[in-house]
């Protein structure tokens, strides 16, 4: 017999899900000294694709100088490099290194997987509901 979870309930699980699923597959790796505050570091880039330091502080709603410590720590861990803007050589931009790109890899499969599960669960047109359902609130939460 399934339980039947509340809307908190079903967020819970999903994130503890998601968390265990990431800490598996960090332990052991060249990556277990990542904090989870990095990992998201590292996905922001990989999805801005090359961005300032300003543009990476305002998506991730911290200060400048955060951001500035967060990627010193990321470029000396091998994570990314700040390249000088050919525009302005005042501003650089964040790129992922090799490592970086290998990092953002593995977490955007431990999503992959959680996205199969669920789908693994549903028929078709569940699948395409909650698909649409989860989109309306994605537009309604932006």
């Amino acid at each position: 017999m399934t339980a039947d979870y509340t809307l908190t309930e079903i967020v819970d699980i999903l994130t503890r899900t998601m968390g265990e699923m990431e800490s598996r597959v960090l332990t052991g790796s060249e990556f277990a000294a990542l904090s989870m505050r990095q990992l998201h570091y590292l996905d922001t880039i990989n999805r801005l694709g090359h961005p300032t330091l300003s543009e990476l502080a305002q998506e991730l709603g911290v200060s400048r100088p955060s951001v500035t410590a967060a990627v010193a720590k990321l470029t000396e861990a091998g994570f990314v490099a700040k390249v000088a803007s050919d525009e302005d050589r005042r501003v650089s931009h964040v790129h992922l290194a090799k490592k970086g790109h290998r990092i953002v890899r593995l977490h955007d499969g431990v999503h992959q997987t959680v996205a199969d599960m669920i789908a693994g669960a549903l028929n078709k047109r569940e699948r395409q509901e909650l698909v649409r359902m989860l989109n309306k609130v994605i537009a309604h939460i932006s």
